[in-house]
């Protein structure tokens, strides 16, 4: 069994590759880094970022944690017009994420960064960032209450 961030991030990655299957995309990946790249495009990187809990009570804990998604299109004439279509194709792709039910909420859903600063690196994107909130049993990370 996975745990549940596990189950999200799977939940997540299905969906982005739907978006594959339909010739939307090329590629879809999850990375750690949000300073990945890839040279199949146009592409999705999922970037995860870490937890941090909220609240805790006798059952458990509820933890939040943003997931980004990192748009990465050719250079070409019309790069700006696809990036505009993928980043709605991800907002609407990841907002109306039946598979989330019972295992997660937004707390923040797809806003759309056109850059991020990391590291004290200027990273161009868009970026489409969400931010994920569930609980877990105490003890238990696959067991959400």
């Amino acid at each position: 069994m996975n745990t549940i961030k596990q189950q999200i991030r799977d939940a997540l990655l299905d969906a982005l590759n739907e978006l594959k299957t339909d010739g939307v995309v090329r590629n879809v990946e999850r990375h750690r880094d949000i300073l990945a790249t890839t040279h199949i495009r146009p592409a999705l990187l999922l970037i995860e970022g870490g937890e941090v809990e909220k609240a805790r009570d006798a059952t458990g804990q509820m933890y939040e944690f943003d997931v980004f998604v990192k748009i990465v299109v050719p250079h070409s004439s019309d790069m700006d017009t696809v990036k505009e279509e993928l980043v709605a194709k991800v907002q609407q792709k990841l907002e109306n994420l039946s598979t989330l039910a019972g295992l997660a909420t937004y707390s923040a859903g797809g806003e759309e960064k056109l850059a991020l600063t990391a590291r004290f690196v200027y990273i161009e994107g868009p970026f489409v960032r969400f931010r994920l909130c569930y609980k877990r049993k105490a003890a238990d990370p696959e067991q959400t209450y």
